[in-house]
């Protein structure tokens, strides 16, 4: 079929769709404006054998006019054509189900259920925290880094907010936005606020924070002044702590400066000055960081800077790997031109384009990620992700993937009369923010068109803010090349409603959105206020369904309501917010301590809860305080739960309190206090299995956690002797890693090698041994390409080092099944054999310079 062809058919499809009364769409004039993008395709699409593949291209260009999104961090321009799939808007807030990646236990085998492989999900996620925490530098770290989607959400969010704080931010990202003015998200963001600032003219109620930060706002008509604001730092290698040359460093993926010949660098920015109280010692900005380095994984960290200041980093790179191969069709025939890249909470790798034989190949890859995703896009098929398993340092891991022709979703959008409705969203998932959402705004004949949609379940959702929202679903086959859907819209309904604090007084600093529809979460993006007497209605709700409303707010704690349409009006009770207070004292001379810094989790054996922002679980605040003293301000923390709290400062021993009450909020606080030791020497020796001393042997302390990748942990390097040492080392810190060159890394318990007196034992490293074997089915027939993966002792360290690249080695097995990973330490391991269908585990323990053969299933 060719696509003339196609074109006919189409407006064939889309006539039967509105009927011979309604409005019609102009082709023919369509066509001669879109001259130069239809020849385009038709050049591309020559070699495409498939019909459902050329008709869903069609299908995009006839309804919808191609545009542009934002530039990648690598600034590749893909293309009109296959830019216009991206520009779809996440104009939702994000209401996910409790995805709290803050301090959460670990099972047995995290491995098992790797949190990487949603890693779109977590940073949406994280972006609704910090919305509902109203934190405008955890946000802006987003705005200035997420991917494509979180930045729109972002932006919707900064708009809702109406913090002029953020409006530089806006303007840059406005500035370069790529694409047609209305779609410009923060545009209308910086629209939003202007409009909020005009209409509010009443003071903000003002809470007493001792040490929470109050930003005064500029008057508009000032033009702030410019000061110079920046990262300065050096690059190391993570195991042998020497110093990178050459490696990328920069605000932007594709705005970078290389390191010198000591790895040293300097980025300067310009940071708008903010009035501040006089009482506030400093302000703290977050930047991103991102760097890159020939066979190192790829990183990306936060750092809060100081205006007017340079902040002085250190950034350790681990060793990485590569990942290559192939992006074909269902006939094997090499696909180009497709967007591949890698994603990552810290290390999402640039994108790259198929070549014309359909390979790739992407570099900076953690082998520590379990189970990362690569992601494929290309405008004539459904989007791909899947994950795998990442090569050992410096190997390359090769992955085959096919993309399927997908078909197209068409048809159009009526009220409850049979008109017509225009300014409809159309969309598909069971979130308008999911990485694979396919969205399309209604016109004045109300038709919409979805194209490359998966062939399988569908769930097609409508929102507009005149109707109630409307979510079906249904299913479609190989056998459909398209299907066509008409909506009808019902009328809406107000719902009515009360928010009350558990006293039964009104709350009335809240806001109320509609979080979940029929299975459908984010289905709006609008927030209804609580009038003073704390009532509030939404005029566009359904009058029947499944609907999940989220009452969130300053002074209370988020809450879900499940709606009950047969009262006249909901009645939602909510808990009130409360504070941790605390006072750090030196615990030798019972003074306060003036300069410290906190770091806040969920508690791991109290009545834990959540409510915090992402900044307190990752980087923690400093605080000065001539009275050492620090409350944790306006977060959504309930009364009465607990919390982790760790406070360290220089010259002492970090100290962690795991049953910190939070308390209402006071004018005079009984505050918990930290009673900070000085700081204790330790020290140890690393040698080889001969007893020999090793030197430049680097020992890494970690916490009984997962840890960010972007924090500095407390290191030491051995001597000529072997000899290391460490003052000032916290409670928390249980584990240590211990790297050399020419020897295989290692963990241990630091419980297991402790001594009197601070000594720890000797610490033995060995060249490492050669594990191998076969993966039999049950006929006994080797199984190609399962993962093995080899962990050193998963029980003895508490399965809390999962993700770090030296803890777990790797390998794949061929097609006859066979596979062999080297350099594996000795002692006890823990094996995992596994792929989509096989799953198998055993436990061994190998000795020095030993080589042993595993076998699975047989």
């Amino acid at each position: 079929m060719k696509a003339d062809r196609n074109n006919k058919k189409l407006d064939e499809l889309i006539s039967q769709a509105i009927g011979r009364e309604g409005p019609k769409f102009d082709f023919d004039k369509w066509k001669k404006s879109h001259k130069k993008e239809i020849q385009a395709f038709e050049s591309q699409a020559t070699e495409q054998k498939k019909t459902a593949v050329r008709i869903s291209e069609i299908g995009r260009t006839i309804m919808k006019n191609p545009i542009t999104k934002i530039a990648t961090a690598a600034a590749i321009l893909l293309g009109l054509l296959f830019l216009s799939r991206y520009l779809i808007g996440d104009h939702a807030r994000q209401h996910t189900e409790q995805l709290h990646t803050t301090g959460t236990n670990q099972e047995n085998l995290p491995i098992e259920d790797d949190p990487f492989d949603k890693m779109l999900a977590i940073e949406l996620e994280t972006s609704k925290q910090l919305f509902e925490k109203k934190d405008l530098p955890g946000l802006l770290q987003l705005l200035q880094s997420g991917q494509d989607t979180v930045k729109f959400q972002v932006a919707e969010y900064l708009g809702q907010i109406g913090d002029e704080s953020v409006l530089a931010d806006l303007q840059v990202l406005a500035s370069q936005f790529q694409g047609l003015e209305p779609d410009n998200i923060f545009e209308q963001a910086i629209s939003a606020i202007q409009e909020s600032l005009a209409e509010s003219e009443s003071e903000a109620v003002k809470e007493p924070l001792e040490t929470v930060i109050n930003q005064i706002p500029v008057e508009p008509q000032i033009t702030p002044k410019e000061i110079q604001t920046g990262v300065s730092g050096i690059v190391l290698d993570k195991n042998t702590y020497k110093s990178i040359q050459g490696a990328s460093v920069g605000f932007q993926q594709n705005e970078v400066i290389f390191t010198d010949a000591d790895g040293r660098f300097t980025l300067t920015t310009p940071i708008f000055q903010q009035e501040v109280p006089v009482d506030v010692l400093s302000v703290e900005v977050p930047v991103y960081v991102y760097v890159t380095a020939t066979d190192y994984a790829s990183q990306r960290i936060v750092v809060h800077v100081e205006q007017g200041k340079m902040k002085d980093v250190t950034i350790e790179l681990s060793p990485g790997s590569k990942i290559n191969g192939r992006v074909i069709d269902p006939n094997n025939q090499p696909v180009s031109d497709a967007e591949v890249c890698i994603l990552g909470l810290t290390n999402t790798s640039l994108s790259v384009l198929t070549d014309i034989d359909g390979k790739f190949e992407i570099d900076g890859i953690d082998p520590a990620y379990s189970t990362p995703r690569i992601n494929v896009h290309h405008p004539l098929y459904p989007s791909v992700s899947i994950d795998f398993q990442p090569a050992q340092v410096g190997q390359s891991v090769y992955k085959e993937i096919v993309l399927k022709p997908g078909f197209i979703i068409f048809g159009q959008v009526t009220n409850s009369r049979g008109e017509p409705v225009k300014g409809v969203t159309v969309g598909n998932t069971d979130s308008p923010l999911m990485w694979n959402v396919k969205k399309y705004v209604t016109k004045e004949d109300g038709t919409y068109v979805l194209d490359n949609m998966d062939i399988g379940e569908l769930t097609l959702w409508a929102v507009h803010n005149n109707y109630a929202p409307f979510v079906m679903r249904t299913t479609t086959d190989s056998n459909q090349s398209q299907k066509q859907i008409d909506i009808k819209l019902s009328d809406p309904s107000e719902l009515k409603g009360t928010v009350l604090d558990g006293m039964g007084n009104p709350v009335t600093v809240a806001f109320i959105v509609m979080q979940k529809y029929n299975g459908v979460l984010n289905i709006d993006n609008n927030h209804y206020p609580c009038k003073p007497d704390g009532t509030f209605i939404i005029p566009n709700a359904p009058k029947e369904g499944e609907l999940t409303l989220d009452v969130f707010g300053q002074g209370i704690t988020s809450k879900m309501h499940e709606v009950d349409f047969a009262l006249d009006e909901q009645l939602i009770t909510v808990n009130k917010s409360g504070r941790i207070y605390g006072q750090v004292i030196d615990a030798a001379t019972g003074k306060s301590i003036p300069a410290f810094h906190v770091r806040m989790t969920a508690s791991r054996t109290g009545d834990k809860a959540y409510g915090y922002s992402v900044t307190w679980s990752e980087e923690g605040h400093t605080f000065n305080s001539p009275d050492g003293f620090f409350d944790t301000g306006r977060q959504d923390l309930p009364i009465d739960k607990h919390y982790r709290i760790t406070v360290s400062a220089e010259g002492y021993d970090p100290l962690t309190n795991d049953l910190v009450v939070v308390k209402p909020i006071s004018d005079d606080p009984n505050r918990t206090q930290f009673m900070l030791q000085p700081a204790t020497l330790r020290f140890g020796r690393v040698v080889s299995v001969d007893s020999q001393a090793i030197e430049g042997a680097s020992i890494v302390f970690y916490p009984n956690e997962n840890v960010n990748s972007n924090e500095i942990l407390p290191r030491a390097t051995t001597d000529k002797e072997g000899n290391y040492s460490i003052f000032g080392l916290g409670s928390e810190f249980k584990i240590i890693e211990v790297n050399a060159p020419d020897y295989t890394p290692n963990i241990y318990l630091l419980e297991d090698i402790s001594q009197l007196n601070g000594q720890f034992a000797d610490i033995v490293l060995d060249h490492g041994v050669s594990l191998s074997g076969y993966v039999f089915n049950e006929k006994g027939t080797g199984i190609g390409d399962v993962a093995i993966s080899v962990y050193i002792d998963p029980a003895r360290t508490n399965n809390v080092r999962t993700r770090l690249a030296n803890v777990r080695y790797g390998a794949t097995t061929d097609k006859n099944g066979f596979y062999q990973v080297q350099g594996v330490p000795s002692g006890k391991l823990l094996v995992i054999a596994s792929n989509t269908q096989y799953y198998h585990r055993k436990k061994i323990e190998i000795k020095p310079t030993q080589t042993m053969q595993l076998n699975f299933g047989d």
